[in-house]
């Protein structure tokens, strides 16, 4: 969970973490390592990937899966409260991998991370469709206590992951 994250690399208990961004914490180094988008991902022929320039009206008509808590379910709360739609909650889930399968399955639509359904879009298993208007960046970054330096074993990693320092 991102605040959990925050709170470890703040107090050293871990010498960096993967968050969501933004991070606005003027004690933390934040190197951006992954831009991604937020997608509606639906099963393969659903009927809203048959029409033309669908708005977020047209996905509120069917079940959506969300996650129950974070940063992506935030998101997705805002997108909703921000354009005035309501929308049917099916389930709340707590794990991403069951959100896909579930998908997979039928049983409802939701907004993923691209990078989460790449293997499934290749196997023909579900479909993204580009609501109009809608853009969500779900961009990742490395964090680290600005006022520390990392270990070898660290600082490698850091090297490894962001190509820098």
């Amino acid at each position: 969970e991102r605040s959990k994250t925050l709170e470890l690399v703040l107090s050293r208990e871990v010498e960096f973490g993967i968050v969501s961004m933004p991070v606005r914490d003027p004690r933390l180094h934040v190197e951006l390592i992954h831009e991604d988008r937020l997608v509606l991902v639906v099963p393969a022929g659903h009927p809203l990937t048959k029409v033309d320039s669908p708005t977020l009206s047209d996905a509120a008509k069917y079940e959506f899966l969300v996650p129950k808590e974070g940063r992506r379910r935030e998101l997705i709360d805002h997108l909703f409260i921000q354009n005035k739609t309501a929308r049917r909650i099916a389930m709340e889930l707590d794990s991403s991998e069951l959100l896909k399968r579930l998908i997979v399955a039928g049983l409802g639509i939701s907004f993923m991370p691209h990078i989460n359904v790449v293997d499934e879009l290749k196997q023909g298993l579900v479909q993204t469709v580009h609501i109009e208007g809608v853009d969500i960046p779900r961009n990742l970054a490395l964090i680290s206590p600005l006022d520390s330096a990392l270990t070898r074993a660290g600082s490698a990693f850091f090297k490894f992951a962001t190509g820098s320092r």
